[in-house]
């Protein structure tokens, strides 16, 4: 049996990230959740409940990518330890407003109520 590993151009480490709006039926709270893979095989995930409460789809779709990134930036420091090396982590996220959002620095009267600390990925993305 012989173990090959995947060719070193392509992405070691990729996340996936979503939310679910106001799915908890009780208190109406979102839910965040992110995997991670490291050369196709899942090594980090996480489901759980918002800690606070979105008062927008657009707040608690902006939580979840802040979350998943600082799970990166942790995976990302982790998988160096172990000989793998890469520039930059892939992240795959569904909400083109978000996407457009942390790319774009608009002021819009729906996004001042996202809190600043949030706006912190801005410095991440490439």
């Amino acid at each position: 049996m012989k173990y090959t590993r995947a060719a070193q151009d392509e992405d070691a480490l990729e996340g996936y990230v979503d939310a679910y709006y106001a799915d908890i039926v009780n208190t109406r709270k979102s839910i965040s959740s992110f995997v991670f893979s490291l050369y196709g095989t899942i090594i980090s995930w996480k489901t759980n409940q918002q800690p606070m409460m979105a008062l927008f789809t657009t707040q608690a779709e902006y939580i979840v990518p802040v979350e998943g990134m600082k799970e990166a930036m942790w995976l990302k420091a982790t998988t160096v330890e172990l000989g793998v090396t890469q520039v930059c982590v892939k992240m795959h996220y569904d909400n083109k407003s978000v996407i457009h959002l942390m790319n774009h620095q608009v002021y819009h009267v729906r996004g001042k109520y996202i809190d600043i600390h949030l706006h912190f990925i801005r410095d991440m993305i490439e």
